[in-house]
């Protein structure tokens, strides 16, 4: 692809002794993946983006400096995990999202995004910091690590809708799985002919029209969940209008009327206790 020839050609360039690089490109890729080979780079190495007037010139080397050499390794594996050109991205979440959960991130999850695209890119230790890494991009602060765990949290304490909330587990594996993919190809970007694997077992899959990405492989909640209602009322819940009593249905607990101090009237009745009480007072 021309993201990647462009630094293979640069990187040639520096090889034949060239001394002063500028790198044209509008494309974010291209200025990530100068970043980090910027060591690879002669010192005067230039990124120009824009046209005419908005035409500017990017110092690579600054932009290093300030970084340092972890994070400039990490910075192509959380591109395409936050979405580039051939990964998509997470519903709601925008790059300064991830972005400032990467400036707090800690160790674990450095080193798992510096290897997406390597041989150890999706051991089990890096998929797991991936996930606690993706929990803290809809969740700044939590210490949950599971996106099951956090979905469910979300769900029953925020009332969070369901295109608000993380993906499931098995989504995310397909995200990172792509990830991992873009990757390799990034990471290959300086040798003129890489031997790529094939995307079918990234997260893609070979159909009439074309390579599709597999979004899941399991279904978003179970069944019963999916056919799931529940009410956003803020009363007891005695008028029809109410989605649980048209369903015919009791509110549960994630129903917005939830509320100990102001307790709903459409609940479940404990018929088996009423008839213990019944008994009693007949024996009584």
């Amino acid at each position: 692809e021309a993201d990647t020839n462009l630094l293979l050609h640069a990187k040639d360039a520096v090889d034949c002794d060239a001394t002063n690089i500028h790198i044209f490109s509008p494309d974010t890729d291209v200025l990530i993946l100068a970043i980090r080979h910027y060591p690879a780079l002669c010192l005067s190495a230039n990124f120009v983006t824009g046209v005419g007037e908005h035409r500017r010139t990017i110092k690579v080397g600054d932009i290093y400096s300030a970084l340092g050499p972890s994070i400039a390794a990490a910075l192509p594996g959380l591109h395409s995990l936050s979405g580039c050109d051939n990964t998509g991205c997470f519903a709601g979440k925008a790059k300064v999202s991830f972005w400032n959960i990467f400036c707090q991130a800690n160790n674990s999850m450095i080193s798992a995004l510096c290897a997406l695209g390597t041989s150890s890119g999706l051991s089990d230790e890096n998929c797991a910091a991936l996930e606690a890494f993706i929990c803290r991009v809809y969740i700044t602060q939590t210490s949950i690590s599971k996106v099951s765990q956090l979905r469910w949290w979300m769900f029953m304490k925020k009332q969070v809708e369901s295109g608000k909330l993380p993906p499931t587990s098995a989504a995310l594996k397909q995200a990172i799985l792509r990830a991992h993919y873009q990757a390799i190809v990034w990471y290959n970007d300086t040798i003129a002919h890489p031997n790529i694997p094939s995307s079918e077992r990234y997260g893609w899959t070979l159909e009439e029209h074309g390579w599709t990405p597999i979004m899941t492989t399991q279904l978003p909640a179970p069944e019963s969940v999916l056919q799931l209602v529940k009410c956003g009322c803020k009363t007891k819940c005695q008028s029809q209008r109410c989605s649980c009593p048209q369903a015919g249905l009791p509110c549960t607990d994630i129903c917005c009327c939830s509320d100990e101090e102001n307790p709903c009237e459409n609940v479940l009745k404990d018929t088996d206790n009423t008839e213990d009480d019944e008994n009693m007072d007949e024996e009584a």
